[in-house]
């Protein structure tokens, strides 16, 4: 990362180890652009990488390990080899802290550009996060899904400041981060919301209503690992300022996240899909 932090440098270690000793024949790195929605960088070439892999295998299968948006990735791929009858060259999938059915994270980075600056600001601020992200395409994938409402019946959004607003169903959250009354296209006061693109809302919809729904063949199990322990944003509180005018009502909100321990600090515990054969939660403090 920027040249300086190697996020995934133990890991490629470990993997290039287990060629060496001859464990397995062959692993690859699977890059994408992670600025496009997942429905897009999912394409013929990713599904050959991964036929022609299992063909090298001393099993002739495959074992998947996905990180973050690598784990909506995953089951897109796992879509595409299904409608072709390939999906069983698959046998395992490791899930490390993915957000199957979207995180609320994402709404408080998108609408507010929460812990989004990057060099304390210098080379990216939370304002410019939250406009980039406002319009990009992978990052609607990571909001909270229907299936996420469905199985986690959560308050992600509280308003105490234009009227009484608690959203628990997906409707409801997509109305407030496209209609919501005092959120704006733009602004520089990174508490007032931003309005979301309404087609990459549509799309990201259409999208996660293919994968939410897949479930793993027989022959191929699952395991999700989570981290729990760190402060993790589960919804977010707006409020009104305590100090504003309250005669000629010239105020604006003020956000708070929501925080449980039941995650890692970015992904929730309940961002799971319960697709998994087995769930291993690991305590980072």
């Amino acid at each position: 990362a920027l040249g300086i932090k190697s996020v995934y440098k133990k890991f490629i270690n470990s993997m290039d180890n287990l060629v060496d000793d001859k464990t397995i024949n062959q692993w690859l790195p699977l890059a994408y652009d992670w600025r496009n929605g997942i429905y897009d960088v999912v394409d013929d070439k990713a599904v050959n990488t991964a036929i022609d892999l299992a063909k090298k295998s001393k099993t002739g299968k495959l074992t998947i390990i996905a990180h973050s948006n690598g784990g909506l990735f995953t089951k897109q791929l796992m879509k595409k080899l299904e409608n072709i009858g390939e999906d069983a060259l698959v046998d395992k999938i490791i899930n490390v802290a993915v957000p199957e059915l979207g995180t609320p994270e994402a709404m408080l980075s998108m609408l507010h550009g929460h812990n989004q600056s990057i060099g304390m600001g210098s080379i990216m601020t939370e304002n410019n996060a939250r406009s980039f992200s406002a319009n990009l395409p992978g990052a609607y994938g990571l909001l909270p899904t229907k299936r996420f409402f469905e199985k986690n019946p959560l308050t992600v959004i509280s308003s105490m400041f234009d009227k009484n607003t608690l959203i628990s169903t997906f409707n409801d959250m997509k109305n407030f981060l496209l209609n919501n009354s005092f959120s704006v296209a733009s602004s520089t006061n990174t508490q007032i919301p931003l309005l979301l693109n309404p087609y990459l809302l549509s799309k990201n919809e259409t999208f996660h209503s293919n994968i939410d729904t897949w479930k793993p063949a027989s022959s191929t199990k699952v395991l999700s690992i989570f981290g729990w322990g760190n402060p993790t944003s589960e919804g977010l509180n707006y409020s009104r300022d305590p100090h504003c005018d309250n005669k000629t009502n010239n105020c604006d909100p003020i956000y708070s996240a929501k925080l449980t321990e039941s995650g890692d600090g970015t992904v929730i515990t309940d961002s799971n899909s319960g697709n998994a054969n087995s769930i291993l939660y690991f305590n980072l403090d």
